[in-house]
């Protein structure tokens, strides 16, 4: 006899109902929600450390030209030269410090573009053409992660001017990193005129008669300043007490578009405020100079030609700099304007204030 087995009754398959499909994606949502800061948290500190660390590779690189040459680099001419590398260094060397330290950071082929070539810079002799073409080489240790990425990027609209010494290319490489100019804004300018190349150095408006003159020089209490550099003597505050360079201010919104009047030229030009910056207060003898100097947080709005462009700045939560000992340090925007002013000066005999930077490197 057969036995005949039970049927087993079907399983109903059963799958998630509409509402619990909508939990489950409004829980996932949620997660996402709370873990996306957290990421852009962290993608922010490692930029942050990123732009640090190019610091620390400019101090250093700072302190070895200072080894080398028993002074700091200088801040050359003025906006309307570049760097010649058949110029040598100090007050006859007409590119700005960044152009300087260069063969410091391995990039010595850039300061010697254009070396041993012949010729003038007036209308009746050929310009060193070659020379321009450092002028759109981008570093990416002069370009903070948070800001932009290492590429060159347009001079403004309309475009600057062309310096006297090159031909200029159609874009520019850019820092975002200024020297410390000091307590005081000395003036800039376009520097002497085109003759100086055949009249050095007995050139008009190279000496006493127009940027630079002795109450500008005794008054000038910086590292980097108008064709000279600071000597290691003189920073009687002490390296470990004067901000070197640091992060300058830059419109959140002209990032890449060159409109900001602090970022309109390219970094290995002379002396002005593309790649120095300063730390002190008005200057009754200078209607020109901007009352506030204070550190500033990239901000959109406002005009090329009236945002901080004197000032130090950052898109962080903090501004970076490099001090004369190589340390580098992050200060809080709302730091006491005395302490700040004082960070600039190197001879101002205030060593003794309270510290008011974090997180040395």
């Amino acid at each position: 006899m057969s036995v005949l087995s039970r049927p087993t009754p079907n399983r109903l398959s059963r799958a998630f109902t509409l509402v619990e499909l909508l939990v489950v994606i409004a829980i996932i949502g949620v997660l996402i929600a709370l873990l996306l800061p957290a990421v852009q948290a962290a993608r922010e500190a490692a930029r942050r450390n990123t732009c640090k660390n190019n610091l620390k590779q400019i101090g250093l690189a700072a302190i070895n030209y200072e080894s080398t040459h028993r002074t700091f680099p200088s801040g050359g001419w003025g906006f309307y030269w570049v760097g010649d590398p058949d110029w040598g260094v100090g007050e006859r060397q007409p590119g700005g410090w960044v152009f300087g330290i260069a063969p410091y950071l391995e990039e010595a082929a850039v300061a010697q573009v254009g070396k041993g070539i012949a010729g003038g810079i007036r209308g009746d002799t050929p310009k060193k053409q070659a020379i321009g073409q450092q002028m759109a080489h981008p570093v990416s240790v002069f370009l903070c992660p948070s800001r932009r990425g290492a590429a060159a990027y347009p001079t403004g609209d309309p475009p600057v001017q062309e310096p006297y010494n090159a031909t200029a290319p159609p874009l520019y490489a850019k820092s975002d990193y200024a020297a410390n100019g000091g307590g005081d804004r000395i003036a800039v300018g376009r520097g002497p005129d085109a003759r100086c190349y055949e009249r050095y150095p007995n050139c008009d408006g190279l000496g006493a008669g127009w940027t630079w003159n002795k109450a500008h020089y005794e008054r000038w209490d910086g590292i980097v300043g108008y064709r000279r550099g600071a000597k290691l003597r003189q920073i009687t505050d002490g390296s470990s007490k004067t901000m070197l360079a640091g992060e300058k201010f830059l419109s959140s919104d002209m990032y890449t578009n060159g409109l900001h009047v602090g970022d309109d030229n390219s970094m290995y030009e002379g002396f002005d405020w593309d790649t120095v910056r300063w730390t002190g207060t008005q200057q009754p003898d200078d209607p020109e100079d901007q009352p506030n100097k204070m550190p500033q947080p990239d901000q959109p709005g406002g005009n090329k030609k009236d945002l901080h462009p004197e000032s130090f700045g950052s898109p962080h939560a903090a501004v970076n700099a490099v001090y004369c000992d190589g340390s580098v340090h992050s200060i809080n925007f709302d730091v006491d304007p005395e302490a700040w002013n004082a960070l600039g000066r190197r001879n101002g005999a205030d060593t003794g204030r309270e510290r008011f930077s974090q997180d040395p490197l």
